[in-house]
């Protein structure tokens, strides 16, 4: 299990660099041809349009399972113990909520761009594909952000930095089975 979890963290790690290096090429192509050719690109508005969201969705659901969201810390150092365990807690509860709604906000979406066959307007790409995916992506950080917070909320008492590395090896073996052949503990 952890092999296909490690295979999705890299599917999506290179989904998000492909998508960025394609948006820098058509950008480059598209004002190149602007400026020096006095020809845009046809339809680069419509391409980068669709694989922006590929970058910053496919990127979400790594981003949340490092925990690298940008953050700051105000209070951090003013508060311990059951403090910043409640304030995880509320925080990836509150997470998993928005991500939850926004799943089901685009799933209504990407059903009625299914039903309609929408699909961009210059060069006809089908609307379904993208949005089917921004939804899987939200779905899997709905996921995560859930399984944070049951691991703050188990922290029984560690302190925060016990607790958050506690919180990435719990996603990272997710469904990992043990490696050892004796059985031992």
């Amino acid at each position: 299990m952890q092999v296909f979890f490690k295979a999705c963290e890299s599917i999506l790690s290179s989904l998000a660099a492909i998508s960025l290096m394609a948006m820098m090429t058509i950008t480059f192509i598209d004002v190149l041809g602007r400026y020096a050719f006095g020809s845009p690109l046809a339809g680069a508005y419509e391409l980068i349009e669709y694989l922006l969201p590929v970058l910053v969705f496919s990127g979400l659901p790594l981003v949340t399972q490092r925990r690298e969201h940008v953050t700051t810390g105000l209070f951090e150092d003013r508060f311990s113990g059951w403090v910043l365990r409640v304030r995880a807690i509320t925080i990836n509860t509150a997470g998993a909520i928005a991500c939850g709604y926004a799943t089901y906000a685009m799933y209504r979406s990407y059903s009625a761009a299914a039903t309609l066959h929408e699909a961009s307007p210059v060069l006809g790409i089908p609307k379904p594909p993208v949005l089917g995916l921004i939804v899987a992506m939200l779905a899997i950080t709905t996921v995560l952000l859930l399984t944070l917070a049951v691991n703050s909320f188990r922290a029984n008492g560690r302190r925060p930095e016990q607790v958050e590395a506690a919180e990435v090896s719990a996603i990272n073996n997710l469904g990992r089975v043990d490696d050892r052949q004796d059985g031992s503990r």
